[in-house]
């Protein structure tokens, strides 16, 4: 019994001493903030992030706990954070970048008209990945933003003229996504810019295919669900636009559907795996271009271009898109180009 208070006494040190050094050293910051250490507490993370350290992962979980706590603390944290991001980002490169912004956009509900300028530079960066997360920043920021003014103006117009020229299948769908408010919880209060930047982007994807570019990706659907959402707010001569450019973009995706040297709806699910992929892409944008120019046009009994899909009927596919371009004649003046 007489060894049981020493090993006591020291599991109370061990405990003391353990606990001294995990206490939180922004803790103090909270309650008396000090600009100077924070900011060398914050400058320490980024840096980390910035240069892809072993910890950068870690660096950022901690930017984005952190911010907690009383309203000097959190305006005075996303003014530095915003500052660091701001100063290191240029040179950032790769996942880094894609990072950083990541861990800056947790200051979006505190200082949104400031990081949206930092979000929309970051469109034009050099890195696909760091372009996706400036768009994702900025879909985060819509419940924000949707009210409108000049940080919801700023932000469309950047997406609008970074998805016009995007080439990253990942960067494009977080572009669409951005300019999607069907699910922000908050009805957008100017959703004709949000209908006119979609459909800029998507008759600017239509062009773009038609140079040969890739063939395509996952992204376009998220584009087309999003232009739809909001089409009733496009004027008429931005509807036969949007028309047109979702009829060019199912013209692009039935084409190689059924035709060339290898047809992919002669696709198998055991062939190679590129082909199942850009099979299935095909078939998601001639589903959603489909619906969308039937939308468009006001015109539920029309053409079907998915039904023929579904069925494997090349013909079908074939003669009912042409169907389309008959209609489209009628209604917008030009045609998409006929299916041979």
């Amino acid at each position: 019994m007489h060894h049981q208070r020493p090993i006591t006494a020291a599991l109370v040190a061990l405990l003391l001493t353990t606990t001294a050094l995990a206490q939180n050293p922004l803790d103090e910051l909270r309650t008396t903030p000090d600009r100077d250490r924070l900011a060398t507490w914050i400058q320490g993370r980024v840096q980390t992030i910035a240069t892809g350290g072993a910890t950068a992962g870690q660096a950022a979980l901690e930017l984005r706990t952190e911010f907690t706590g009383p309203d000097a603390f959190r305006t005075l944290y996303a003014q530095i954070l915003l500052e660091q991001t701001r100063a290191r980002l240029t040179e950032t490169r790769g996942p880094a970048a894609a990072r950083l912004l990541a861990a800056a956009a947790v200051v979006g509900e505190t200082a949104t008209a400031e990081i949206v300028p930092i979000l929309t530079d970051a469109l034009a960066h050099p890195d696909p990945g760091a372009r996706a997360a400036a768009a994702a920043g900025l879909r985060s920021l819509r419940a924000k933003l949707a009210p409108g003014g000049p940080p919801f103006t700023s932000a469309v117009a950047a997406l609008r003229r970074a998805g016009r020229t995007e080439a990253s299948q990942g960067a494009l769908k977080a572009i669409y996504l951005a300019l999607d408010y069907s699910d922000a919880g908050t009805p957008p209060a100017e959703p004709r810019a949000l209908a006119e930047a979609l459909a800029d982007i998507i008759e600017a994807r239509a062009a773009r295919l038609e140079a040969g570019s890739p063939l395509w990706d996952s992204a376009d659907p998220a584009g087309l669900r999003a232009l739809l959402a909001v089409r009733t707010h496009l004027d008429d001569a931005g509807r036969k636009k949007a028309a047109l450019a979702s009829a060019r973009l199912l013209r692009h995706a039935a084409t190689h559907y059924i035709s060339g040297p290898r047809p992919l709806i002669d696709v198998k699910d055991d062939a190679a795996p590129m082909l199942v992929a850009a099979r299935d892409a095909a078939e998601n944008v001639i589903e959603d271009a489909d619906r969308a120019v039937r939308e468009l046009l006001d015109a539920p009994t029309g053409p079907n271009v998915a039904n023929g899909m579904k069925r494997g009927r090349r013909e079908e596919v074939r003669d009912e898109f042409n169907r389309w371009n008959e209609l489209l004649r009628t209604a917008v003046g030009s045609d998409a180009g006929a299916l041979p």
